[in-house]
């Protein structure tokens, strides 16, 4: 009887033992990252690039060849950082308008956006 008890006292012990959860592990810590604005009195300049649906290329309103786009967008901004906005019609081939951005991404520009004008894309419905 007492090994009887002493048997049934170490299975519930042991069954106590691994129903036991583990502890919880701490809460990772919470790292905020804090970002400063600072007013400058140096301005960036945005460059625009506009491809009409003649496949005629401006850059600021100026007409430039699109073979010499990548030498005339150097002239203007010679920080490849600076942002660089293309403006296609709407209906230009889609393949022109490919082909600028990689002769934009080509040239090394690296902050380059592509603008739509949702108005003039979009036919009202009657």
């Amino acid at each position: 009887m007492k090994e009887t008890i002493f048997a049934t006292l170490m299975l519930a012990t042991f069954a106590i033992g691994c129903a036991t959860p583990a502890k919880p592990k701490p809460p990772k810590p919470l790292v905020l990252r804090f970002v400063a604005t600072t007013t400058s009195s140096k301005a960036t300049a945005i460059t625009t690039v506009i491809l009409k649906k003649d496949q005629s290329v401006f850059v600021n309103g100026q007409p430039v060849e699109l073979g010499q786009l990548a030498q005339r967008l150097e002239s203007v901004t010679p920080d490849k950082s600076s942002p660089v906005i293309l403006q296609a019609d709407p209906a230009t081939p889609y393949p022109a308008v490919a082909g600028v951005v990689e002769l934009l991404t080509s040239a090394g520009y690296t902050n380059l956006a592509v603008a739509a004008n949702k108005a003039s894309a979009i036919k009202k419905k009657k």
